[in-house]
């Protein structure tokens, strides 16, 4: 832990043993008939309100935003 640093707080840290970055979209790293993309469509097709509602994270409010009901 850096100096100073007091115990219990919720930071991101620098993981120094990353071997590489690169910048890319998901869209590019798969193929055209790749299965992830038939599942993609069959639920942007779903109805998600139920899920929707349960969020309680809005765009006023203070933390990290909820992750999309869509995308788990």
């Amino acid at each position: 832990m850096a100096k100073g640093r007091p115990a219990g707080l919720r930071l991101e840290t620098a993981v120094r043993t990353q071997i590489e970055f690169q910048q890319s979209s998901l869209d590019d790293l798969l193929s055209f008939e790749h299965r992830a993309r038939q599942v993609w469509d069959y639920v942007e097709e779903l109805d998600l309100s139920e899920l929707y509602g349960r969020v309680q994270t809005t765009v006023s409010s203070s933390g990290r935003p909820a992750i999309d009901p869509a995308i788990l």
